[in-house]
């Protein structure tokens, strides 16, 4: 099973969410697959500047929870972190597969999983990302 990065932003106990497009609408924290030689943390970073254009620092881990997708099931280790450089902003290169973000409370979040629209992953975590707000 490959290894993936998603990192949830936080800010005023609100978490940013991405609007995944590319196969259907997903929303979910920004992130993605782990290249060859890359670490976890190494990636959680990067796809987050490739993304939404900041740069973070990483408060901590929630946990690694299994994220299926259209291209298999991959170990998603999940992290919260803050902004520390920039204001988040679509990137243009990520046009095509996210068409927006938005800041959620925890409570917001719930409601878009009883929608069907959350990652799984992030369902998974749900209760485990509560120890972060404050």
């Amino acid at each position: 099973m490959r290894d993936m990065a998603s990192v949830l932003l936080m800010r005023d106990d609100k978490f940013l969410l991405v609007h995944n497009i590319k196969k259907g609408l997903r929303i979910g924290p920004a992130g993605g697959k782990v290249d060859n030689g890359e670490g976890v943390e190494e990636c959680a970073h990067r796809e987050t500047k490739e993304e939404l254009g900041v740069g973070i620092k990483l408060i901590g881990k929630i946990g690694i929870y299994d994220a299926p997708s259209p291209e298999g099931t991959f170990r998603s280790h999940m992290y919260i972190a803050e902004i520390v450089r920039g204001e988040p902003k679509i990137q243009s290169s990520e046009q095509g597969k996210l068409g927006y973000f938005g800041w959620y409370s925890i409570n917001e979040i719930r409601a878009i999983g009883r929608l069907g629209l959350l990652n799984s992953n992030l369902c998974e975590a749900l209760e485990d990302i509560e120890k972060y707000i404050n």
